[in-house]
């Protein structure tokens, strides 16, 4: 899974760096210099690196200016890098599946926010008030899908 997540890192800092001048380039090097770190020896272990990787490439978007399509796939790609980043080391079969189940709220709530932000933006300004109100709610329904859930207490 290191090499999964090393794959999404560096994809998530060249999609950003297509549109990116040149002077921002290096921070782009500096971004690889950090995915490799987060997956490789004993920097991968401080919780920190994996982060900073992924504001480089938030920055990197912040500098460039790319298309919407560009900026949620950007995004879609991050959210995957941080969980894969985050894969139980070593894992056994059954605890890797049960973790990667537990992950699922947040990707899926990943794409419905996206989806919500691609289709707001493709409609026109004068759009009709209940798209928009339907794309809050798709937003809102994504994250309470997301959100951790308190274990019952048992009776």
């Amino acid at each position: 899974m290191k090499a999964a997540a090393a794959a999404l890192g560096m994809i998530m800092l060249t999609l950003p760096a297509v549109t990116a001048p040149g002077p921002a380039l290096a921070l782009g090097g500096v971004g690889v210099l950090l995915v490799l770190g987060s997956v490789t020896g004993r920097l991968g272990r401080l919780p920190w690196i994996g982060t900073a990787a992924a504001a480089t490439a938030v920055v990197l978007s912040v500098i460039g200016h790319p298309g919407a399509v560009s900026l949620a796939a950007g995004g879609l790609l991050i959210l995957g890098y941080v969980i894969l980043l985050d894969w139980p080391q070593p894992a056994e079969r059954g605890v890797a599946w049960r973790w990667l189940r537990q992950q699922a709220p947040a990707g899926l709530a990943g794409l419905i926010a996206t989806g919500a932000v691609l289709a707001s933006l493709a409609v026109s300004p004068p759009a009709s008030p209940w798209i928009v109100l339907a794309g809050l709610a798709s937003v809102v329904a994504a994250y309470l899908v997301a959100l951790p859930r308190q274990p019952r207490a048992p009776r």
